[in-house]
Order: structure tokens, then C-alpha cells, then sequence
């Protein structure tokens, strides 16, 4: 597993002018529940958006809704994009351990999506499921970034990852989420196993992973180490 900085990701963007370079970031909420709130920190989504707007993405794909900050993010950013965001149904919810399933409807009250009567509303898409039962063939090579932050069991991250290599397109981007994090170390030690078939890339003072198929891009990220 490679360890690059933040600043060498910002520098993927072409654009060279204050103005052209500028993004809209929602800013947190701190929520008080029982449950840890695992959405993208501030830099996190910056650099997500960065490398989004480096590869000209217009297709999106987010496991893990959760509440929506991300994709609410996502969305308002690229107006002309589809961000397609999935997340487990309530009879998932309840099959999972430690009784989280038996709070989601509870857990939903608390923290209604974010994007939810947004202008980005429009541009995004929601599906519901089990990731294990889920159809993601219509999806095949169509999308430009894909946001793994699902499930972090080893088993579950195999299977959302090999969703998402067959989702992307051409020079297209995956990003996991919470690597490296001592409450997920199954995750970590997929994604350290994972980068020695894949040319992966973590990010410095953030939990992200990064995949960049696009040879041009790899090329310009590798000439600032």
C-alpha cells in the first residue's frame, strides 16, 4: 500500500485559477447517538471531489448511504452528474449483529437524509437491498467513481469491491472508506491484501483508498513523489 499527501492529489486538478477551482462543502453536524456517524471528514470529501473533478466524473456510485452527506456533497458539486447511492433495506437491517438492525427505523427519525428536499435531490438516485442478494449488472461498466462505505467486514468488502471493479468504466476512480481505523481491522487487512494485485494509493491524515485506473493521471500523481 502506497501513502501519498493530500496536496498531491489537489494537484491532479488542472484548473490553476482561484475561481475554477473553488467546491461547496455542507458543514458537519455533530450528532448525538448511540451509533458512530462514519461520513467523509471535510478533507476526506475535498480530496474525493478533487479527483472527481480530475477524471471529469459524471456517473456516481456510493456504497452506504447512511445519512447522505456524501452524496448531498456529491451532488451539489457536479448538478449534471448522477450519483446512484445504495443502502440496505430495513429487512437487511434488522438481520445485522448488535442489535443495530433493531433501531434503523429509529436511527432514520434521528437522522433523515440530508439531500432530501435539496435541489441535488434530483440528480440523485436511491436504491435499496441486500448487497449479497442485490442486481448490479445494469451498472456494468457505466460508472466513473465508486464509493465503497458499506459494509467493512472482510467478506462484504471483497464483495462490494468486486461490484464495483465490474461498474467501472475506463479510467474510472474507486475510493474505500475507514482504512487503517482500529475499529475496522478486517477492512485494513483486505484492502493491504487487495493492494498487492492493485496499484492502490492511501491518502495521508485521512482513512481513505484510492484506486485510479487512468493512466495520464497515474503518470502526473507518480511524478510528485
Amino acid at each position: 500500500m502506497r501513502t501519498i499527501r493530500p496536496w498531491q492529489i489537489f494537484e491532479l486538478v488542472p484548473e490553476r485559477d482561484a475561481w475554477n477551482r473553488l467546491i461547496q462543502l455542507k458543514l458537519p453536524l455533530r450528532r448525538i447517538h448511540t451509533h458512530d456517524d462514519g461520513s467523509l471528514r471535510l478533507l476526506e470529501t475535498a480530496i474525493l471531489l478533487a479527483v472527481a473533478r480530475a477524471t471529469k466524473a459524471q456517473r456516481f456510485f456510493e456504497f452506504g448511504t447512511f445519512c447522505g452527506s456524501t452524496t448531498f456533497n456529491i451532488a451539489t458539486n457536479f448538478p449534471d452528474a448522477t450519483v446512484f447511492t445504495f443502502d440496505m433495506d430495513e429487512e437487511t437491517a434488522k438481520a445485522q449483529s448488535n442489535g443495530w438492525g433493531l433501531e434503523f427505523a429509529e436511527l432514520r427519525k434521528q437522522m433523515p437524509l440530508e439531500f432530501t428536499h435539496s435541489p441535488a435531490e434530483q440528480n440523485i438516485k436511491q436504491l435499496h437491498g441486500n448487497s449479497r442478494a442485490y442486481d448490479f449488472s445494469p451498472f456494468a461498466d457505466k460508472i466513473d467513481l465508486v464509493l465503497c462505505d458499506g459494509d467493512r467486514a472482510y467478506p462484504e468488502a471483497a464483495r462490494d469491491t468486486l461490484s464495483a471493479l465490474r461498474m467501472l468504466r475506463e479510467n474510472g476512480t474507486i475510493f474505500w472508506h475507514d482504512y487503517n481505523t482500529p475499529v475496522h481491522p478486517d477492512h485494513t487487512k483486505y484492502l493491504n491484501g487487495l493492494s498487492e494485485d492493485f496499484p492502490l494509493w492511501h491518502i495521508a491524515d485521512t482513512t481513505l483508498c484510492m484506486y485510479l485506473s487512468n493512466r495520464d493521471l497515474q503518470i502526473k500523481l507518480e511524478q510528485t513523489l
